[in-house]
């Protein structure tokens, strides 16, 4: 019956951290470098967890009372969390308009999931103890049943309950389930009564809470909506594979909320016809054109000046041009459409040719934005444009300390297309075109408007003055072009993330760009390791403390590949807010995977474990050679080659736990001990792992070397277990 107990409790944590996630990736704007902060602080709890049940509660008597007692509160913390966070920036002071800075990030983290995860870290190696008192089922086979577990919760959270279920929903039916699994566990046992009422008891609240998630849902979305609305009155609220999508409204004017940050508002007659015009200008005839960005009434009013025959309204998230529908009507033009379907993934599979393609979204402080602003994209947009096509995109300002976001737009575009033009200001332009029609000369700009009889109510030709004012521009690409720094933008590389952590640390008292970019340029990293494994190598180490090493190196490279993995996966398709439980379970897949294979070994040795260790060498491979071979691949190949690179980090984690466990195993020693000490190291090295690949190396190294990394890791330390034995 344990069996079913360590099933249901593996899946209720895993949807548990999936949810916990989620929750933080709205409150933090989308930052996808969050994930590593919040997985490492995750695995840092679960290992003091598992460290202080080694030192301190594998001593208490009556252990099976506890192991219920703690069980039974665990979804209740869980509640507490997802209220937590969704105050979190209350709780911080932190303003709605404004990123958390790093430190603050990391504390809220470490504070708040805190006795969640280290209640989690305490129950495993808990439970291993009470079913090993009974002789029934291996260490082995209880942590390979929970891995089967986190499997399940990752296929049901995201096949289930995203499409038809909130956070609360999805935390208390789970939780509801595995109270029955215990309540079974109690009568099968013949425990005494008191534990009926535990589980019971736990059962009851757990289901008043399903019951009463939709509330719930609503009432704590609009405490997180208070602490970044500035008094909108929240209209809907719902959750994609994308992002989380608000919208609100005050005074006649809608405001779009994309995981948190205000993304667009509407209807704003003069700012969209500020935008338009110049646009349009970029074009002698414009018949057909796409739009990425909002439908608003004020673009396709403007628009119809110029006699476009169509338009086609696309954005990166389908669901928002589906909740917009119903607030405003589109008009002006006999064939406006709304293409239900994202942006990128229709622009790889259309057919069409078109006169103008537009990019009008917000600024690409995220992977899930920043893919409209790789050079891939532009090369997608130059094979939809005809010969005498134009492509405008624009760019907001993050201020003079944190250059990065325009210029690296710029010097991507400048690699695609022969011609090209930007604009200063908060808001800059980028036009680009095969041909040399388009221009930033404002008196030109004025002349092409007044040929047309143009006559707006929101726009007249002396704007042009303003927007691109000569001397401006010129200064500032000219310093655009002496800048030595020139990122290029792909859906390959992690420049969009390195622009990012700079933002990060320019939020914090102390600027630390520079220094960190050298800490963590490969060839310092490189050497750093290289003169720890010589210390290492000169001395004799004991192999309770190789394997120890051997379980924080694997801990690591685990987590840092499906770091790795899930921020590559981000920059290719942007969806990972849906597919984080999917990436979640087939890592523990793997985990499972791995620990059913190699469980039964025998005559297990540290040079078995140095070879085991090297097989981390091949998932970092596979990492390599999707980059370097499936570039310009159908997207589809890649992200099935991250799902099954994903599944192998997994796999060969799991494949070093038997081994770890076996050798640090020694005669009269409990095997519980053992595997909580395991436990501990291997999660340390994954919550190190977790942090700084997602904080640091991944944003300076760059996809590729960050693998390498792992390669040379895993090499120094399989040659440190054999050498020495």
């Amino acid at each position: 019956m344990m069996l079913f107990v360590f099933f249901f409790l593996g899946l209720f944590t895993a949807i548990a951290q999936v949810i916990i996630t989620r929750e933080y990736f709205v409150v933090f704007f989308g930052q996808e470098l969050a994930i590593g902060f919040i997985l490492a602080g995750w695995l840092l709890w679960l290992s003091l967890g598992s460290f202080f049940y080694s030192k301190v509660v594998s001593k208490i008597k009556n252990q099976l009372f506890w192991f219920s007692l703690l069980v039974s509160v665990l979804p209740f913390l869980l509640l507490i969390e997802i209220i937590a966070i969704r105050n979190l920036r209350a709780l911080f002071v932190v303003p709605s308009y404004m990123l958390f800075s790093l430190p603050v990030m990391i504390l809220s983290v470490f504070l708040v999931q805190g006795p969640f995860c280290f209640l989690t870290g305490l129950l495993f190696p808990l439970g291993l103890d009470i079913d090993n008192k009974k002789n029934k089922f291996t260490v082995l086979d209880l942590y390979l049943i929970a891995a089967l577990g986190s499997l399940a919760a990752g296929l049901i959270f995201t096949f289930i309950y995203i499409p038809y279920s909130n956070h609360f929903t999805a935390a208390y039916f789970s939780a509801a389930v595995l109270f029955v699994c215990l309540l079974f566990f109690v009568k099968l046992l013949k425990l005494k009564r008191y534990f009926i009422y535990i589980y019971f008891s736990g059962l009851v609240l757990s289901l008043y809470f399903t019951a009463g998630s939709g509330a719930l849902d609503s009432y704590y979305n609009l405490q997180r909506w208070k602490t970044f609305s500035n008094g909108i009155e929240l209209l809907n609220n719902r959750d994609s594979n994308y992002q989380n999508i608000a919208i609100g409204v005050r005074d006649g004017q809608y405001s779009v909320f994309e995981n948190g940050r205000i993304s667009v508002s509407f209807p704003d007659d003069y700012a969209d016809a500020q935008f338009i015009h110049p646009v349009m200008m970029q074009h002698k005839r414009p018949k057909n054109v796409l739009y990425f960005g909002l439908p608003a009434n004020a673009i396709i009013r403007e628009m119809a000046h110029y006699n476009v025959e169509t338009v086609e309204f696309v954005q990166p998230d389908p669901l928002i041009a589906s909740m917009l529908t119903s607030l405003q009507n589109l008009h002006d033009i006999k064939k406006t459409a709304l293409i239900n379907d994202e942006a990128r993934h229709y622009l790889e599979n259309t057919r069409k040719k078109y006169d103008l393609i537009v990019c009008s979204l917000s600024a690409p402080s995220t992977a899930f934005i920043g893919r409209y602003y790789t050079k891939e994209f532009f090369e997608e947009v130059k094979a939809s444009l005809l010969p005498d096509g134009v492509f405008v995109s624009k760019i907001s300002s993050f201020g003079e300390e944190i250059p990065g976001y325009d210029a690296a737009a710029y010097f991507t575009l400048k690699s695609v297309f022969p011609h090209c033009l930007v604009s200063a200001g908060d808001v800059k332009y980028l036009f680009a075109s095969n041909g040399a029609y388009i221009s930033m000369n404002a008196d030109e700009l004025k002349e092409r408007y007044k040929n047309k009889r143009i006559n707006s109510e929101y726009f007249n030709r002396y704007v042009f003055k303003t927007i691109f004012e000569k001397d401006r521009i010129l200064e500032f690409v000219k310093e655009l072009e002496e800048r030595k720094e020139k990122i290029i933008n792909s859906d390959y590389e992690a420049g969009g993330y390195y622009l990012n952590i700079k933002y990060w640390m320019n939020l914090t008292s102390v600027r630390l760009p520079g220094v960190m970019k050298v800490l963590f340029e490969p060839w310092v990293i490189f050497l750093l390791l290289s003169i720890v494994f010589v210390l290492f190598y000169r001395r004799r180490l004991k192999l309770s403390l190789r394997v120890n090493i051997s379980a924080l190196v694997s801990g690591f490279s685990g987590s840092f590949l499906f770091v790795l993995i899930v921020l590559a996966f981000q920059s290719l398709k942007g969806s990972l807010y849906g597919y984080l439980g999917l990436f979640s379970g087939l890592f523990m897949f793997g985990l499972f995977a791995g620990v059913f294979t190699s469980r039964k070994s025998k005559n297990i040795n540290p040079a078995k474990l140095a070879l085991a260790q090297g097989a981390f060498v091949l998932a970092s491979i596979g990492v390599i050679v999707i980059n370097y071979f499936f570039r310009g691949a159908v997207s589809l190949i890649p992200v099935i080659g991250m799902f099954m690179l994903c599944f192998l980090s997994g796999f060969v984690t799991g494949f070093m736990l038997p081994f770890l466990v076996k050798l640090h195993h020694l005669p009269g020693m409990k095997v519980s001990y053992s595997a909580s000490i395991i436990y501990a190291f291997a999660n340390l090295g994954a919550a190190l792992g977790a942090a700084i690949g997602a904080a640091f190396i991944i944003p300076i190294a760059g996809f590729i070397e960050s693998a390498i990394l792992v390669i040379f890791i895993n090499l120094l330390c399989g040659i440190l277990i054999v050498k020495q034995s």
